[in-house]
């Protein structure tokens, strides 16, 4: 079947791990954004943040996808 994922239990901890790492650094992102007096540091920040939460989505949907694999496996 291609184009599915497949990942065993232990990639799909290791996945959920990296979402919850990117998660933590957006939100230290955003507490810090508001601190910045700086205008090319604050759009810098601005700019990172957006694509972490890029990021944050693939990985939720690669997730997801990898959740409803295993759900028809079983």
């Amino acid at each position: 079947m291609a184009g599915q994922l497949k990942l065993s239990t232990h990639e799909m901890l290791e996945l959920h791990e990296i979402i919850r790492g990117e998660v933590t650094c957006a939100k230290k992102i955003q507490a810090n954004i508001g601190a910045v007096m700086d205008g090319d540091l604050k759009a810098f920040m601005q700019d990172s943040l957006e694509k972490k939460k890029g990021i944050i989505n693939k990985y939720h949907d690669l997730y997801d996808q990898a959740v409803e694999q295993k759900t028809v496996e079983q």
